[in-house]
């Protein structure tokens, strides 16, 4: 991997599943870790050698790692590091990528959030022709059937999910 252009940071995004995390002019990303987890420089460099930070070139985003080295590069209009796999949309499609920055899931437009908990809200067409929710599992496979009406992502082992006109959790 080549070494990334220096950038500023700045927050990008931030959900339950996804932090990316940003500074405007620190000297190390050790003292970015160490400051966003509250931890001192060796705790945070041993503890979150994975990291990723955001990175931006004019309005697109990618990634970059700990020692600086692109993961993804800035060809992104949107970046999301999820459990497992980070969501990336570019004209409007949605594709994933594992954390060293091979693609997982080619362009698509089923799947539209990062994983979390190892799933996504994914949809698909019930014999009908409604669109229904459900979550999919990285290989592609539907962890829980598109059953909802709308689904959002888990959170501590819950997710909550549309009926009709009812809402509810799932597990």
């Amino acid at each position: 991997m080549k070494r990334a252009a220096p950038h500023r940071w700045r927050v990008l995004r931030q959900n339950q599943c996804s932090a990316l995390i940003s500074l405007a002019s620190l000297t190390s990303l050790a003292s970015l870790v160490s400051l966003a987890l509250g931890l001192s420089a060796p705790v945070a460099r041993a503890a979150d050698a994975s990291a990723l930070f955001a990175t931006r070139a004019g309005d697109l985003q990618g990634l970059i790692d700990v020692h600086g080295r692109t993961v993804l590069p800035p060809d992104f209009s949107e970046v999301g590091v999820g459990d497992p796999l980070i969501m990336v949309r570019k004209v409007g499609r949605t594709a994933y990528f594992d954390r060293q920055g091979q693609m997982v899931v080619a362009p698509q437009d089923a799947w539209t959030q990062p994983f979390c908990a190892g799933v996504v809200p994914a949809a698909a067409r019930d014999a009908q022709g409604r669109t229904r929710w459900g979550y999919a599992s990285p290989s592609g496979a539907m962890a829980i059937a598109p059953a909802f009406d709308s689904a959002g992502p888990f959170v501590d082992g819950l997710a909550v999910v549309g009926v009709a006109d009812a809402w509810g959790q799932t597990k």
